[in-house]
């Protein structure tokens, strides 16, 4: 998980109200119904647990109070939650991943962690969690089964830039979409890696700069990131710090890359309509250091749509899958 970095978002960019009732509209048309027979819904966190919303971001309520969470993740059925909860040790940190039903009841820790896991990833099946870990070394991808069995390392000798810093599986459950290197390590890239840790390519050899934090489309064609890319602080010179981050989108193929936002402040934590046609994310705000606000856009750039107002340090959103 990347640290929070915040700025003021243009105003200009925001959608009217209309918009984002159009856009609802046309995301929950033909009869798609998740797993409790209701509308999907998007799962994000708060400082204090884990929170769900309707897609227009009306009725948020808390699920799950978690104490620090950082991540949460849909299950592909719909009805689990999977999250990272922490605290902090000095000079560690202590936690692990949960799973628990879609109502926020019966959490259980299917992972310990000592340092801060990358967002859980689920396989197609819902079956296993993978996610990764960097524990100040070469970081590699965890599994683990939903019910906490049969935890397994993935090592990924081949990878460069200290290995894996987020993970996500591909819909197809054949490989995952994996962000090396990290947000100090310049020249990062999201890479195809198979099942079995074989390091296939670099999709995105031509980014100049950081990615992170993979989201696959449903269809499993596009992956969604956050490139951080060195700000311009004087004429001819770059710097690591501040970044402009922004989402991205690459095909899976590494055929294609285009940049979906584009204003200049800290963008991340993209995640999938479960018709493909929308990506929800985080982003920033400015006067604090702790967390953003939730946006939505569609899948070609357009329609920027803000869903949240209220400065409460939101991070993660998680779109619910539909039922096939």
């Amino acid at each position: 998980m990347t640290a929070p970095r915040f700025s003021s978002r243009p105003a200009g960019l925001l959608v009217v109200v209309a918009a984002v009732s159009t856009l609802v509209a046309i995301l929950c048309a033909g009869g798609a119904r998740s797993a409790s027979r209701a509308a999907p819904l998007i799962a994000f966190t708060r400082p204090d647990g884990v929170y769900v919303m309707h897609v227009d971001g009306s009725g948020a309520r808390l699920l799950r109070r978690t104490g620090s969470t950082s991540w949460v993740t849909w299950s592909p059925d719909g009805r689990k939650l999977a999250y990272a909860s922490f605290t902090y040790h000095k000079p560690s940190v202590r936690g692990g991943i949960w799973v628990m039903n879609a109502d926020g009841t019966s959490a259980t820790l299917v992972a310990k962690v000592s340092f801060l896991p990358s967002r859980p990833t689920w396989s197609p099946d819902s079956r296993r969690i993978a996610f990764a870990q960097p524990p100040g070394g070469h970081r590699e991808i965890w599994i683990v089964n939903a019910d906490g069995a049969n935890l397994r390392r993935l090592t990924l000798p081949s990878l460069p830039r200290l290995g894996a810093a987020a993970v996500a599986w591909s819909p197809t459950g054949d490989s995952f979409a994996v962000a090396a290197g990290g947000w100090t390590i310049p020249g990062g890239g999201i890479y195809l890696v198979g099942a079995d840790g074989d390091v296939r390519r670099n999709l995105t050899p031509g980014l100049d700069g950081e990615a992170g934090e993979p989201a696959w489309s449903p269809d499993a064609r596009r992956i969604a990131f956050t490139s951080a890319l060195p700000r311009q602080v004087a004429p001819g010179q770059t710097s690591l710090e501040p970044r402009d981050e922004e989402i991205s989108v690459v095909s899976a193929d590494g055929g294609s890359q285009m940049r979906l936002t584009n204003n200049h402040v800290p963008d991340y934590d993209p995640s999938w309509s479960p018709d493909g046609r929308a990506i929800v994310f985080v982003g920033a705000y400015a006067g604090s250091g702790t967390g953003g606000e939730i946006y939505l856009i569609n899948a070609d750039g357009t329609g920027l749509t803000r869903l949240t107002h209220n400065r409460i340090s939101e991070a993660s959103p998680s779109w619910q899958p539909t039922t096939r």
